[in-house]
This record gives C-alpha cells, structure tokens and sequence, in this order.
C-alpha cells in the first residue's frame, strides 16, 4: 500500500479544510479583519500534521529519510540528495566530462515570496528524467517539485547545455495544481511524441478554468531551444475528439432548470475547445439553443467573463501556397498575443518574405522565422527589415511568429521561390 500518497492526499484535504473552516470564520465576523495570528497558527497545525504523516509514511515503507540518486546518460553525470521530510534542503550536482557545471541547492531556484525554508513547502523535488526533449542531440536534465499547498503547484525546472556559453541554464514552468499529465495526479510527465515528428510533447491538464468552475481541459506544451510553448492548438483532432465528449456532457443541461457549479463549468470546458479550434461564435451558438434555464442570462455571462482573453492566446495556421508558389497571410493581433504560422520547407529551398501595407498607425509587431529546430533564423517588423530571404538549412516544418505588445494589423506575403 502507498502509505506516502495517502498521507499527502490525507494533507491535502486538511488544507482545503481549514481554508474553508478560515473563509466561513471571516465571513461570518462583519466588518472585521481576518486574524493573521489564527491563519498562521492553523497553518503551523496543519504543517506539523504533514510533516509527521511524511514520518509515518516513510517508516512504514522502511524508506531512509536521506536519500542521494545518481544517474548518468553518456558524459553527463547528475546527482541529486536531500531529506525526504524536508524536501527543499533537496541538492543538484550536473557533472559533464568531469568538468562540474552545478553545484547548488535546489531552494535557490525559488524565490523567497514563493518558498520559505523553515516551512519545508515540497513535499516532492529530485531529479526525474534525462531526456533529449527537442531533439537535438543533447539531453535536458528534468527536476520535478510538488508543493505541499492545498492549492499548486507541480512544476519542472529544465536544465539545458548552452553550449555557446559553456554553461547550464534553467527554465522554470508550473504546470499548475493538477499536475503533470492527462491522468493528473500521476507519477507520469505526460511525454509523448503526439505527431511523430522525434520532438516530445507535454500532454497535460490546464487549470486555468479550474478554481472557478472545477474544470480541467487538455493542453499540449513542448520545450524547444530553451523554452516551454503551449502549442495545444497544433493538435486539431485531439481537440476535436475532447470537443466532442464535453459536448456529450452540456447536452446533460437541455431540460434543467437551473445550472450547479459544476454544471456551468461543462459549458465553459466545451467553449474552451471550440474556441482553441477557432469555432467560438458556432460554440456559443450550440450552448446557447441547449440550454434554456432560468438563470441562463447568469450561466453566459459568467463564462463569457471566465473565457475573456482565453481567445487572444497563440493561434498556430499552416501557410498555404498557391498554384503560382505565392501565399499571403494577416489579421489582427491582440495585445500580448501570437500568431504562428506553420510552413513545410526542405533543404535548399529558397524561401522569401514581405511586409505588404506597411502603416505605423496600425501598431508595432516583430516576426521571427525559426527552423525546425527552435533556431531563429530572421527576423522582421514594421519597425525592422520589412523584406527576408534565405535558403532553408533543414527539412521540417518552420515557424514564422508573429507578435505584438499592444496589438497591431499586419500582412506578410510568402514567396516559394
């Protein structure tokens, strides 16, 4: 029996407990403040009984409380030790050729607002995986970590050879509260190669819905060059599949009355989906015809305001060609938000760009050509080179980003030359 899992999920819930037993307390005393002394003596309670259900936990499976692993793949050698009770005095050492590149603690990733040392936050950090992520012939060295927090976060940081420096670098991405892959809380990353294409992919839940209406949708994030993409709207027929099944769930709606919360977080799943598929105004129309309660003003309202800006995310498209090897493609970035375009080139083929309509008056973007590889390979703006040519390098498939702060219209003419 895994005494660990029930214990931590046993933590958990006495989290989620004395939240609410705090939330209820201080709604219940009109006009008065919230006392930070009982929240911290609750939490120091609620600490005590996490850090003693861990002792429990590891004496029944006759665990060490010190643990140090070691693993190596090629020359690169990675070790990392620590106390299992107190998971964020957790040490990384990254050795390659016998030339050692990290020697730290682990806490020295967090920030002191995020992790406080006295209160032993992790209750999972070490060393997870050596995995070649992109592709590129050289492996990422994969720290997985999991608060003890009633509410987030399970996360990886990614250390990853710059080579051009001679040095290790780190990315640092939480995947939120429910973890790393598709089955949640599991002890799987979630790495698939979803298009076949030698790349790995994170298949994940998204959370973003989830604290306002207990919804958890499917995401797809993919580390290239040294950065973690959502690149979930790449996958139309996994979105289409989960559209489908959440569809199968709003119809449960058609002849209620009134709609729990979960029952609002079914419409606000199946807009999430058929707005990541670009169909949000045929989505809205659907849920809208089903259902027909009393509070549907209400229900509409609220989903609109938890699906604002979920729209103005990255929208990946392919480059089409005409017949006389010419494409063009544009519209209109929100602020902060990407275009990609997704372009199938081979070696030697000469490839060119063009701003067509270039008007300052209509707002600033940047456009960076990367290869199949992450590599930026040029790049372009209404403030920048206006025109790029080159001969493609590699087979597979390009990306052309388009990004804007503020927001701006643009069109970019495709040359296949």
């Amino acid at each position: 029996m895994n005494y660990s899992r029930i214990v931590r999920q046993f933590a958990i819930a006495l989290g989620l407990l004395s939240n609410l037993t705090l939330s209820a307390s201080s709604g219940a005393i009109a006009g008065k403040e919230k006392s930070p002394t009982i929240r911290e003596e609750m939490r120091g309670v609620l600490q005590q009984v996490v850090l003693s259900s861990e002792l429990v936990a590891i004496a029944s499976e006759q665990k060490p409380r010190f643990y140090s692993y070691k693993k190596k793949v090629g020359a690169i050698e990675v070790e990392t030790s620590g106390d299992r009770i107190c998971n964020i005095q957790s040490h990384l050492k990254i050795t390659r050729q016998g030339k050692l590149y990290i020697d730290e603690f682990l806490k020295t990733r967090f920030s002191e607002e995020s992790i406080q040392e006295s209160q032993c936050e992790f209750y999972s950090i070490g060393l997870d995986q050596i995995r070649d992520l992109d592709n590129d012939g050289e492996p990422e060295i994969l720290i997985r970590y999991h608060t003890r927090c009633a509410h987030c976060c399970a996360g990886l940081l990614i250390y990853h050879y710059n080579s051009c420096e001679d040095r290790y670098d780190v990315v640092y991405h939480a995947f939120g509260e429910v973890g790393y892959s598709e089955l949640s809380h599991t002890d799987d990353l979630g790495l698939k190669d979803l298009d076949g294409d030698g790349i790995l992919e994170f298949a994940v839940l998204d959370d973003r819905f989830y604290f306002s209406n207990r919804v958890l949708i499917n995401a797809v994030w993919q580390y290239r060059q040294g950065q973690m993409r959502n690149i979930t709207r790449q996958f139309p027929e996994r979105l289409r599949s989960r559209a489908e099944a959440s569809w199968k769930e709003v119809l449960s709606l058609k002849d209620k009355t009134t709609a729990n919360f979960y029952e609002r977080g079914l419409i606000v799943a199946y807009l999430a989906y058929k707005y990541m598929l670009d169909e949000r105004d045929e989505g809205w129309k659907q849920v809208q015809q089903i259902y027909q309660g009393e509070d549907r003003e209400q229900v509409f309202s609220e989903a609109e305001k938890v699906l604002e800006g979920y729209i103005t995310e990255t929208i990946t498209k392919k480059v089409e060609f005409k017949p006389d090897r010419t494409a063009y493609v544009g519209g209109f970035l929100n602020p902060n938000q990407k275009h990609l375009y997704l372009l199938q080139g081979s070696i030697g083929q000469k490839l060119n760009l063009d701003l067509k309509f270039v008007n300052y008056n209509n707002g600033v973007f940047t456009i960076r050509i990367l290869t199949p590889n992450g590599e930026t390979i040029g790049t372009l703006g209404n403030y920048e080179n206006q025109n790029w040519q080159a001969i493609l390098a590699y087979d597979g498939k390009y990306t052309i980003e388009v990004y804007s702060r503020y927001g701006a219209n643009y069109n970019i003419s495709f040359e296949n030359l």
